[in-house]
This record gives structure tokens, sequence and C-alpha cells, in this order.
């Protein structure tokens, strides 16, 4: 879930700049986990274009791992926030906004795998998709 339905989004030297606070509470029985950088890895921010869910922005993903990794128990909640930076398109910077506009309908799509260990063999995937919300540029 979002903290807010709504979120305007800046335009600050040809870049666009918004923070999207969220919150997951694992529905499982099990734990939750993802290996990444000393916290939770970003969720992607998705856009509703034409009734299809597209891409809009892929967060800059650092690439070490950590140890422990990223988990959450069952039944709690982590607090978050996307910390949206893209590029206008048009421009050779990543990450950049993947879509033509800002304005429109969006959510959050997460990837967490079930069990303690996500490097287990075999484990199962979560999908992790929040509220639909609006962007608008300001």
């Amino acid at each position: 879930m979002t903290d807010s339905v709504q979120y305007r989004i800046r335009v600050e030297n040809r870049f666009y700049r918004g923070e999207i606070g969220y919150r997951f509470t694992n529905p499982t029985g099990a734990t939750l986990s993802r290996t990444y950088c000393h916290n939770a890895p970003p969720p992607e921010l998705e856009k509703n274009v034409g009734g299809r869910w597209v891409v809009a922005f892929h967060p800059a993903r650092l690439l070490c791992e950590n140890i422990p990794p990223f988990r959450i128990a069952p039944r709690a909640t982590y607090r978050g926030t996307l910390d949206f930076r893209a590029a206008q398109p048009g421009l050779a910077i990543y990450p950049h906004l993947e879509v033509d506009s800002i304005d429109g309908i969006y959510r959050l799509h997460w990837f967490l795998v079930v069990g303690a260990e996500p490097r287990a063999a075999g484990a199962a995937t979560l999908e992790a998709i929040s509220n639909e919300f609006q962007l608008a540029e300001r």
C-alpha cells in the first residue's frame, strides 16, 4: 500500500523527482527475503498505459549483495520510500522515464523470495503489488 493515492512529481534540471512512501505487510506464514545492499530492494514503478501495466521506471539498483539478506518475518510490516529520480525522455542518462509522460495511474511491483534464504534452489517468488495511485507533474 502506498501512503497516498496521489503524488506530485517535480521537474528539476531535466530530471523528474519525487518520493513515494509505501508499506508492505507480509501476508504469508513464511519469512520473505531478497538479497540487496543492506536494505530492501526498491520496487518497480509501473504505469497503466492503455489498460496494460508497463514499467515506467527502473530504480538504480546496486549490484552488491548483503549478508544477511533483507528479510520480512511472517505478518511483519516494512515501510519504505521509492526515491523517484528519473531523467526526462531523450536524455542518455540512467535511470530514465520509460513512458511518454508522468501524468497517469501507477502501482508499485515488488518481487520477494518465499523463505529466509533468497538463493535457495527452487524457492518460490511472491509478487507484491500496491494499490493504484496517481502521479502528476507539478
